[in-house]
């Protein structure tokens, strides 16, 4: 069996413009922030994001650009965060297509999962292809695999093998929906660099983008076990964001959706969304509770004292 080129492990993002891809960020970083969130007993699913667009370096970003949730299959939509978007549209479309071909059977959890790897895999075989093995004048990967170890040599032959190993597309998705298969429960999955998935179902809730780690530490100080409730989810869900604002890339505007599993999506409306912001500011400019205060001052003594 000839190697397909794909990864099995990856290094960190690099800057793409070294083979001639433009990065949208200069940092290297996957820029962004999107999450979702199961909740009440898995009927709903909320999910929240930025809409900035990060250009290359020496270019400011547009806060309020883009949408960054798309629809892909009855029951099922995804976010996407990338430092390269041009072959983002390419991807979700050959998923769309893998689904529409499968028919209504390829809907349920493993379908979706096949049909957005695969069209991840694809795309990044084709970009690897036109970056590094193009330019030797193989007319596919396949050919190049077959031909190239006898016509560029070992040295050359592994150094291209090596980058293909290494390349990153820049994109990462979070897919999520209600699969017909398991009673219409929701499911949460993200589809990262070189096309594998990863399962969040036992977390209840799924993070990608360069303000994960944030909104990673704001969700988990205070989240225990499943969301029971929608309005607990929504409020959770952008404390986290706008927590990971301070990380490159993330956004100032805000995006809530709601999903329901009869398939109906409801959007918050912009000034609830700054309803929670106001609250959040609030909430974390509060002093700090008077009991903390005698707590500390007493364990101290008079080594504080004036």
């Amino acid at each position: 069996m000839k190697p397909t080129g794909l990864a099995l492990e990856t290094k960190n993002p690099k800057n793409l413009s070294s083979v001639g891809i433009k990065s949208l960020s200069n940092l290297g970083l996957i820029v962004t922030v999107c999450l979702a969130a199961r909740c009440r007993d898995e009927e709903f699913i909320v999910t929240v994001s930025d809409r900035r667009l990060t250009y290359d370096e020496g270019m400011p970003g547009t806060d309020d650009a883009v949408m960054k949730f798309h629809f892909l299959a009855d029951g099922w939509w995804l976010l996407y965060s990338g430092n390269n978007l041009s072959h983002l549209n390419g991807v979700i479309e050959h998923a769309r297509n893998l689904l529409i071909i499968g028919g209504s059977d390829n809907v349920g959890l493993r379908g979706v999962r096949h049909a957005v790897c695969a069209a991840y895999q694809a795309a990044r075989n084709n970009a690897a292809y036109e970056a590094f093995v193009l330019p030797h004048h193989y007319a596919t990967l396949a050919e190049f695999y077959e031909r190239g170890l006898a016509n560029l040599g070992e040295k050359g032959f592994t150094q291209i093998t090596d980058k293909i190993a290494e390349f990153d597309l820049g994109l990462e998705f979070l897919v999520f929906g209600f699969s017909p298969d398991t009673g219409a429960k929701s499911h949460i999955f993200d589809v990262v660099n070189p096309g594998f998935h990863r399962d969040w179902d036992l977390e209840g809730f799924g993070i990608i983008g360069s303000g994960w780690r944030l909104a990673l530490g704001s969700i988990t100080s205070r989240h225990q076990g499943d969301f029971l409730e929608v309005e607990d989810a929504v409020y959770r869900l952008c404390e986290a964001k706008f927590t990971a604002e301070s990380a490159p890339g993330v956004g100032v505007a805000t995006t809530v959706f709601i999903l329901r599993y009869d398939g109906q999506v409801k959007a918050l409306p912009r000034k609830d969304i700054q309803l929670l912001r106001e609250t959040w500011d609030q909430s974390r400019r509060a002093p700090i509770p008077a009991n903390v205060t005698k707590i500390v001052r007493e364990s101290l003594g008079d080594f504080v004292s004036p």
